[in-house]
Parts: C-alpha cells; structure tokens; sequence
C-alpha cells in the first residue's frame, strides 16, 4: 500500500522545484547586470569617445540586476524581499532615466524595468507595477524641476535609445522564458501529486466515491466489493442498495447534504448475503465523499435453554420411570444458571472499572485544578511586580532589565492563559462546569474578543476582519464563554496564518441558531488530524506546530458548544486554510430575514 512518504516528490521535488524558480530569477538579473554592462563597453565603441553620462546611466540600471543575483543566490526569498528588490529596481530605473534627460530621453523606457523584474521574481505584482509608475514619476518630475541632466542630441541620442530598446527587449523576452519554466514546474509538480494520489486511493483497501448531491459517483477508488457494479455507481449509489434498504441510503445522503455527516448499513443489489456500511461526508466545496466496506458480522443472539426431550425421544408411558428425563432438564436448568451468574459478574466487574475509571478521572480533575489554583496566587504577583518594572514607577532601568521585565511579563501572560485554559477543561471533566447564562448582544462579546486580539494579529502581519450582523442579535448564553470562543479560535488561526493573510470572524443567524465562522487563509490540517482535533491535548501539525500550544483551545470551544446545546465543526485543507463552525440554539428571540442577510464589514484590524 502507499502512503504520502512513498512520493519522493513531496519531500525533496517540491525544494528542487522552488529553488529552481529561484535561480532562473536570479541568472535573469545576472544576465541583465552583464548585459548592461556590455551595453556600456558597445556605446563606448560606437562613439568613439568616453560618455560620462550614458555609462553612468547604465551603472544604474545595472546595479539591481547586481543586487538582485547576490541576494537569489542566497536561496528562496519571501514577499516582503521581493517587494524591496523592486523598490531598487524602481529606484535605478527613475535614476538612469533622469541622468539622460528625465521622462522625454532616450531612457526614458527603462522605468517599466520593475514592472519586467516582477514577471521574473513572479510577483509582488502591484509593487512591479507601482515601482514603474513610480519611476516614470519621479524622471517626470525630475525634469519637471528642472534639475535633470541636459537632454543628450546627435549619436549619442540615437545609441542610447538603441541600447535602451534593446536591453529592454532582451529583459522582458527572459522574464518570460523565466515565467515560462516556472509555470512548467508547477505544472509538474500537481501532475507529480495528482499521480501520486491516484496511486495511493487506488491502493486503497475500500471502496472510496466522489458524489454528487444526488449520489451519482463522479470517481471510484479502492477494492471493488462483492455485489456493487462499479457502472451502477455511476447512475446513484442507491442504484447498487436492494429495494429494502433504497429508502436508507436516500435519507443517508440527504442527512450528509444537510448536517455534513452521516452512515448507513444496506445489503448490496448484487449480493443478498451480504452486508455493506457506507460513510458519507461533505467536504467544504459541497462534493460528498464515501466509503463503502463489508459490515462486520451482527452478534449472536443469546438463546434461553430449551426444556424439553429432544424430538426423537418417545413420548414416555404414565407408568415409566422419569428419572432420566428430569436428570435432562436439570443439567441444562444448571447450565442456564451458570450462564446467568457468569453474565452478571462480568457485567459487576465492568461496573467496578467504570467507577474506578471515573474516580482516577475525576480525582485528576480535582488535582488539576486545585494545582492550577494555587500555581495562580504566585503568577500574579510575578505579572505585577514585572508590570511595575516595565512601567518603570519607581525610577528608570537600564536598557537590558526593561527588557527582561517585559519578557517575564509576557511569559507570565502566556502561563496564566494556559492555566485558565487547565482550569477551565478540568472544571468540565469533572462535570462541575456551570453556565452562567444572561441576556445580551453576542456582536459585543465578538468585538471586544477582536478588539483583544488586534494587537496579536498587526504583529503577525496578518489581517483580521469581523463580519457581523447590522442589527442586534440577542442571545441567552454565557458571555465569558461565548468571548472564549472566539479568541481560542481567533487565536488559533494567527498562529497557522503566515504573514498577508487574513483571519475571518463571521457572526450571523442559522437555522435558528447562532452560528460563528472563524476561517482562515493558513497552512490548513491534513486530513489524518481532523479526527483528532476537538479532543483534549491533542495537536496537529509538525513537533515544531505542536510546541506552539498545549492542545485544550478546541477542546474548551467544542466543550463550550456542547454546554450550550451546539456542536462544533470543521474544514480545512492543507495549503488552502481552515474553517470552524460553531453553531448553538442560544437565540433570545426569532430575529428577521433583513437582519439575517444584511451583515455589516467591521474595520480590518489595523485600519482606521
């Protein structure tokens, strides 16, 4: 069977791939850098005389492409490094420009050089375009000023503009073999993943559907099952159940339409003796995934002792000795009594462990957070001297205290959440969790939960928005918890969004339910994790992810959903980002279709 480590493509491909991209981006800047370079020497030669000037142009233009080859040569770079690469380029370009005459000379062409560079570095692309128009504006201005070279005239005019045309030529012609080859990789690398899935989903030990929403098999991976034609999928996967069970499939593929999830047993059309269980999901692009198996065999059924004489047996005269009869019906009346007494000392024995088992769980709840208590008192005395320190009441520090005085306090901020978070999870294990529920507006416990986590979202670099309704929306909740939720997953998603991401906070009514959509543009969770996800502890991602949190953030939220009656869910993809759902029946009053349907864009954080 393969698995994802058998794909060399994924692990050691993907690096060659982008360092590839990388250097094709950097010979193009070296091939520019050079090529100005014996643009200068030919312009030297044609004239016949030294031209300060011109050459001087050159140098400046050739400097980026300089720059740009050192620094690719290092390896990948992110956005922020490009963007800063085109502001040089924007910058040489606006230069070589205004030493020649500004925006009316011959090299005048060379300010769309960024816009080039960024077909090569493929992107930032409005800084490419920005930094062109930036340089055409600043030579513009130049000139304008007054304060630009004399515009050149006579050959050297007329070599300078061949260079520039040229040179320009040249560069855009290999920022687009450049483009082309990248876009090649790419092309090879999903077609390397595509392979490599179907490899993996053909080797599949069940029989794995991609349906419609009518059931009808768009793909059919796995083992094939005694009794399902793979051409009877393909027309509705209630074609291939027998007339008894068609009613259960239907209603399994409309619970998976409408609640995400569902699963069904039914005997195959083909194959009367057999029994088949199908799971059913729906991923977040609306398709229905399903997984079909042989179910495994119901249990025998237990069967009363039978007193009576086997069928064989005459029936006995009145005169006739019974002994032997009755010797029959006692042995099996003691063989039942057997049965009986072993059954019900197993079933006291599996009460025993179930109590120990909730005794040890409860007496570890209990030690949590008694510990998590007591570890408290001291945190919050080591926050507050630190906070004195860093606010420097009593006098100023040196450089280096201040700075251990904001990192004990940050640190001790950290420890205090990880143990409320303690707290909180061993409060509901234990079962002594109360709600403290109240009548208010869920948009100000959303906001003031946005509001906390700006700062964290600005230094991520990440954008955060919050789209919420335009009227009130009354609910009856617990407004602690409610805030909880939306910063363990607020916070969750800043800490797998890389930098110029977004994070999406969406409050609205469904179903008439409150319903909170925390959705995110990060690395997403493998499918293997999503199972996993929501249990205490438990983490996903790499050891590097996993030494970010302690694994209760989804536990509290799911804990908290289910307090108030809801439930949690998620989606995510790996490169694409995750959504979780958080859906509770905690509405104070049925609100209009308009205040459903009209949610309002709250400020980015970060915005004015």
């Amino acid at each position: 069977m393969h698995g994802p480590l058998d794909n060399p493509d994924t692990d050691e491909a993907k690096p060659a791939r982008a360092l590839t991209a990388v250097g094709g981006a950097a010979v193009w800047h070296g091939g520019w850098a050079v090529g100005l370079f014996a643009a200068a020497a030919l312009l030297i030669v044609a004239i016949g005389q030294f031209p300060i000037l011109g050459c001087l142009a050159c140098l400046m233009i050739a400097l980026p492409g300089a720059i740009g080859a050192l620094w690719l040569a290092g390896g990948p770079v992110d956005q922020r490094a490009k963007a800063g690469l085109l502001g040089v380029w924007a910058a040489g370009a606006m230069m070589a420009a205004s030493i020649e005459g500004g925006l009316t000379g011959p090299l005048a062409i060379w300010c769309v050089m960024p816009a080039i560079a960024a077909v090569a570095l493929d992107g930032p692309w409005l800084f490419g375009v920005g930094g062109a128009a930036a340089a055409g504006a600043g030579a513009g201005l130049v000139q304008a000023l007054g304060v630009a070279w004399r515009h050149p005239t006579g050959p050297i005019e007329l070599w300078l503009t061949i260079v520039a045309l040229v040179t320009v030529s040249c560069g855009a012609a290999g920022a687009l073999v450049v483009a082309q080859r990248r876009a090649d990789a790419r092309r090879a690398e999903v077609q390397a993943e595509l392979d490599s899935f179907q490899a993996i989903m053909g080797d599949l030990p069940e029989l794995a559907l991609a349906m419609d929403a009518e059931g009808r098999a768009q793909a059919v991976f796995g083992e094939p099952l005694p009794g399902i034609e793979i051409d009877a999928l393909h027309h509705g996967l209630v074609e291939v159940a027998s007339e008894p069970d068609r009613d259960r499939v239907s209603a399994a593929l409309r619970e998976a339409v409408n609640y995400g999830a569902s699963e069904a047993t039914f005997t195959p059309l083909g194959a009367i003796d057999q029994r088949v269980t199908v799971r059913i999901r729906r991923a977040s692009n609306g398709v229905l995934t399903a997984v079909l198996r042989e179910a495994s065999g119901a249990a025998p059924r237990a069967v009363l002792p039978v007193l009576a004489l086997p069928p064989s047996a005459p029936a006995a005269p009145a005169y006739e000795d019974l002994s032997a009869p009755m010797a029959v019906l006692t042995a099996r009346f003691a063989a039942s009594e057997r049965a009986r007494a072993e059954a019900e000392t197993a079933r006291l024995h599996a009460e025993e462990g179930r109590e120990k088992a909730e005794a040890e769980a409860e007496s570890r709840s209990r030690f949590l957070a008694n510990m998590s208590h007591e570890l408290r008192t001291p945190l919050n005395a080591i926050m507050g001297f630190s906070d004195i320190m860093r606010e420097k009441m009593f006098g100023p520090l040196p450089a280096k205290y201040a700075e251990y005085a904001q990192l004990i306090h940050e640190s001790g901020g950290h420890l205090m959440d990880l143990i409320n978070d303690v707290l909180d999870m061993s409060k509901i294990e234990a079962r002594r969790f109360v709600l403290s529920r109240e009548a208010f507006d869920a948009r100000d416990a959303v906001n003031a939960a946005l509001r906390l986590m700006r700062l964290q979202a600005d230094e991520a670099g990440v954008k955060l928005r919050g789209v919420l309704p335009a009227t009130a929306l009354e609910v009856e909740a617990d407004k602690r918890a409610i805030k909880q939720i939306v910063l363990n997953l607020v916070s969750n998603a800043l800490k797998f969004t890389p930098r110029d991401g977004s994070v999406t906070v969406t409050l609205a009514e469904a179903a008439g339910a409150l319903e909170l959509v925390v959705s995110d543009t990060g690395v997403g969770v493998a499918p293997e994790d999503l199972a996993r996800l929501g249990r205490p502890y438990e983490q996903a991602g790499t050891a590097t992810d996993r030494v970010m949190g302690t694994g209760l953030g989804l536990s509290l939220v799911r804990s908290f959903a289910e307090l108030h009656g809801g439930a949690m869910t998620i989606e995510s993809r790996l490169g694409e980002g995750t959504a979780v759902t958080v859906r509770m029946p905690v509405l104070a009053a049925p609100h209009s279709p308009a205040s459903v349907h009209a949610p309002t864009r709250q400020p980015e954080m970060g915005e004015a």
